[in-house]
């Protein structure tokens, strides 16, 4: 077996048999695919490889920028959706209604709030109520308890009248008033309140034999 020849001095692209034919040193960088093409080409596996041209390289990246493979525009979906910012979460309503009967009752049920803020509590009360109790159009909580509420507030495009009472009878209450439905009132248990001891007085508060 003859000794392998040493390796011939680089040749220009205008030769045929140059690599920047196939592309593998285009830009200074080895192709392997296009290494490969090559080796069949001279093994007399591939015939009249066409060459890559700049005009044809730059069509065939402009091409793939506007195709992406399939797991690519997956993953780029991924990252959209991680990168989208979470959904604001709601905290559950803290209301515990007694059973609607034809009894008058001197407290309707127990709520919870999670602060003393009537702007940002009471919207979220208003739309957990039944719709039989119809549009409330007043609230009436402790003034000493209570943050400082304006006269009026717009819930759910309805304007609902805020007053505030003194009075030490209705200290732990929130009275709300629907016209031509009713008043019910409603116990507040603090903000504050452990769940061990916010449990037994709404329990309490919505018990049907109280």
């Amino acid at each position: 077996m003859s000794p392998r020849s040493a390796s011939p001095t680089p040749v220009q692209p205008g030769d045929p048999h140059s690599p920047y034919r196939y592309g593998t040193q285009l830009r200074g960088r080895i192709d392997p695919s296009a290494a490969v093409i090559r080796l069949l080409e001279r093994l007399g596996l591939a015939y009249d490889v066409r060459r890559p041209t700049a005009d044809r390289i730059a069509d065939r990246r402009a091409w793939r920028r506007n195709h992406p493979p399939a797991q690519a525009r997956y993953q780029e979906t991924q990252m959209t959706t991680s990168l989208q910012p979470p959904l604001p979460s709601h905290p559950v309503l803290r209301l515990r209604l007694a059973p609607h009967g034809g009894i008058p009752r001197p407290i309707d049920g127990a709520w919870w709030p999670r602060s003393y803020d009537l702007l940002s509590e009471l919207p979220r009360l208003l739309a957990g109520l039944p719709r039989a109790w119809g549009n409330i159009t007043s609230a009436t909580v402790n003034g000493s308890v209570w943050a400082a509420p304006p006269g009026r507030m717009l819930v759910a495009n309805q304007v609902v009248r805020l007053h505030r009472s003194e009075t030490t009878s209705g200290e732990h209450t929130i009275v709300l008033l629907a016209p031509g439905l009713g008043r019910w009132d409603l116990l507040v248990v603090p903000p504050d309140t452990t769940a061990e001891a916010a449990e037994p007085l709404m329990a309490a508060a919505a018990d049907a034999h109280s």
